[in-house]
């Protein structure tokens, strides 16, 4: 509200129109994604976790592209945002909470408070207080200091307190890349560190 950044966990019924429906990703071609994604099921935690159907997580859009959906208040995967408004937010935390947030909440929830396997995620994950940390599965840019989360399909924001940077995409297009490919997020992050370098 403070920063009037346009981030919802239960979305006015106003705004429905603007949201942007989501699409499920192209067909996956490399075998080793498709086998982790094939773990996303309604018998394993994984799946269950992610609401994955019978179909697991490849056809799971259109539980998304629901208005009932906009509206619940589910903070751990129903938040709906512009890439402007989580910037927005991202860039308050990375200048010291701009008045809105202590410099004290933030170093307290953006301190690693866990790091490993990852349960739900099945692969390495650092964890602050709701906040990631980077990992070589979690890309947040070049800096450790740096903090923010990933979402469905491609989706990513976050904050890099070292270098002022606040960084957020949001795609309708879900993706998921084999390792090690340059993702659409990844090729827009390496950009915006690039044009502070040059």
């Amino acid at each position: 509200g403070p920063l009037g950044a346009e981030i919802w966990i239960g979305l006015p019924e106003e705004h429905n129109a603007r949201v942007a429906l989501l699409q499920d990703a192209p067909p996956v071609e490399d075998p080793l994604i498709a086998a982790f994604l094939s773990t996303f099921t309604p018998e394993t935690f994984t799946g269950r976790a992610h609401f994955a159907g019978e179909d697991g997580i490849t056809e799971i859009a259109h539980l998304f592209n629901e208005p009932a959906a906009w509206r619940g208040e589910f903070p751990s995967g129903g938040g709906i945002a512009s890439a402007r408004g989580l910037a927005r937010m991202y860039d308050a935390v990375a200048r010291g909470g701009a008045g809105v947030v202590s410099e004290e909440s933030i170093a307290a929830h953006t301190a690693e408070q866990i790091r490993g396997p990852d349960l739900v995620l099945l692969f390495e994950t650092r964890f602050g207080l709701g906040f990631m940390r980077p990992t070589p599965f979690v890309n947040l840019g070049p800096s450790d200091a740096a903090f923010g989360h990933g979402g469905l399909g491609g989706s990513v924001a976050f904050a890099d307190p070292d270098r002022h940077i606040a960084f957020a995409y949001v795609p309708n297009q879900l993706q998921y890349p084999a390792m090690g490919e340059t993702t659409r997020a990844g090729a827009l992050v390496a950009a915006v560190y690039g044009s502070l370098d040059a």
